[in-house]
Parts: structure tokens; sequence; C-alpha cells
């Protein structure tokens, strides 16, 4: 692993922040894409329920790429206008029933502590204990400890777990948040009395909840591969270093075309962590760009 800060941070720049027209075309073009598919959805189930599955798998995919324009839009990335990333970002987390307010809160704290051991309460998405941490804990910790780091919490409780989050309004979090995380549940209530009364509720579980809290799941489980690996960085306050946090505590997953396209290129995570105003369509470029002075554990290779 090598890592020069001042030649990387310098070179990076270069690939700071969005084309304006292409962010518009490709943002506009899948939500285009998700009204057509959620039409077909619904054309579907009104044939049979069943036949509505056949849609899980481009809904999944569409919502795959919302979730990169909220990221993105999330670290004003996407575009130059700061006010074109606050509506893609509003658009994309209304769409995927997490307030983006609430998203950009959680996830700038992630940006901002990561690989810190003493702020890991900022961080909660990466549980950690140290080893001496580990060994020293109760029977009952070390059992908790394991099975909320097991594949089947990030199946099962995790993605709940953001649903759930996503509807409370931490007075701890400022008033915009709370504001913009009550505007949310109203309108989501009046959608959902909407469809109960007239009889879509469970279609809309079965179209819509199906292939959200599959992606999810997708999330969760990249997240995880993101920053946790062996030998991973972590540091005490004093010695943490935020770039060295970036390029040593963030994965580089080396994915094939295909799943570069459905995460947005999120495998060169140490080069988004290095530079988060890098928009999801020039990560690759950045990071061949430096790969003699920075490199990052690969986790994963060639995954198709």
């Amino acid at each position: 692993m090598t890592f020069d800060k001042v030649a990387v941070l310098k070179t990076l720049r270069n690939f700071e922040v969005g084309d304006n027209r292409k962010s518009l075309i490709i943002s506009t073009g899948y939500l285009l894409a998700y009204l057509a598919t959620l039409v077909l959805a619904v054309f579907c189930y009104s044939i049979s329920p069943w036949l509505s599955s056949l849609t899980w798998i481009p809904m999944w995919l569409i919502f795959c790429k919302l979730f990169v324009f909220l990221h993105d839009s999330g670290h004003y990335s996407l575009f130059r206008s700061r006010r074109m990333n606050d509506i893609v970002c509003a658009i994309s987390g209304f769409l995927m029933l997490f307030p983006a307010a609430m998203w950009r809160k959680y996830h700038d704290s992630h940006h901002a502590v990561n690989g810190n051991l003493d702020r890991r309460p900022e961080n909660p998405g990466v549980f950690i204990l140290t080893v001496e941490e580990y060994q020293s804990a109760s029977k009952m910790k070390q059992f908790s400890y394991r099975l909320m780091r097991s594949v089947y919490l990030r199946l099962i409780l995790i993605p709940l777990g953001l649903f759930i989050i996503g509807r409370i309004p931490f007075p701890k979090m400022g008033t915009k948040i709370v504001l913009d995380v009550v505007i949310h549940n109203i309108l989501y209530l009046g959608l959902f009395l909407i469809l109960y009364q007239n009889g879509w509720l469970a279609a809309f579980g079965i179209i819509y909840i199906i292939p959200l809290y599959a992606l999810y799941v997708f999330a969760a489980l990249l997240f995880f591969l993101q920053h946790q690996y062996e030998d991973t960085y972590w540091a005490k306050d004093g010695e943490w270093d935020r770039h060295t946090a970036a390029a040593f505590g963030s994965s580089y997953m080396k994915f094939g075309p295909f799943m570069n396209w459905v995460t947005g290129f999120v495998g060169c995570h140490h080069i988004h962590h290095l530079n988060s105003r890098i928009p999801y369509y020039r990560l690759m470029s950045a990071t061949e760009s430096v790969e003699d002075c920075a490199s990052s554990p690969k986790v994963e290779q060639n995954l198709r």
C-alpha cells in the first residue's frame, strides 16, 4: 500500500464536480425509466400479482441508480449548481423513502470520522470493537457483537432499521432535519391512506417495497465491505488522520462493468473518501490517475 497525500489530493481535484448537462440527462433518463417501470408494474399487477414480480429486477436496478443520485447529490458532486443537487437529492430520497436531509447528516458524519476509534458513536454504520475490547467484553456483549456483524442481521435488521430511522425526527439533529422528516412522514401517510382507500396498499408492498428492501439489503452489504476487512485503518483521535483513513480505511472493490454500472463505481471507495466532490462517472478515471501514488486493499475482484 502506498500513499503520497499531496500528489494524490492535487490530482484528484482535477476530477471534482460533475458535468451539468451530463448529470441532467442521466438523472432525468432514470427518473423517466422509474416512472415507466412503475406504470408497467401496476399494469402487470392488475393482471396478476405474480406477473408483477417480473418488474422486481428492473425496479431494483433503478433504485440502485436513484441511490447513486442521492449519494452524489448529497455530496454536491453531481451538479455544479447547489440548487440542482438539492432538487435531485430531495426527489431521490423521497422515492426511496429516506429524507434527503437526514441522509446527508448521517453520511457526512460517516465521512468526517471514518477510522477514528474515539468517535465511533458518530459513525454507527461501522459497528466495530478492537481485539482488546472484544476479549475484555462480557459473553453477552461478545454475542451481541457477533450477531450485529452477521450476514443475517444485514439481510433483516439493518434494512428494516433504515426504514424505521427515516421516520423518526430525532431532536438532536436540528430543526431543519426534524422538519424535513415530519414533512416526509405527512406526505407518506397521505399517500398510504390514498392507497389503502383504493385497495392498492398490498400492491404497493409487492410492487414497490420488495425491490426497495432488496436495495437496502444490497447497500448494507456493500457498506460493510467498504470498511470492514483485514488491516483496515483505525486510530485514536490524536493519531487519526482523515486522508490516511480515507486511503486505508476504505476498500477498493474491483468490479466488472455491470457491477460498476449498478453501483456507480462505488467500488473505488478509497478515492471517494479522499475527495467526495468527484461524481460517480469520474471515479474510475480518478482512480486510474493516482494508482501509482495511492492504493487500498482490494477485498473483491472481478465481480460481474
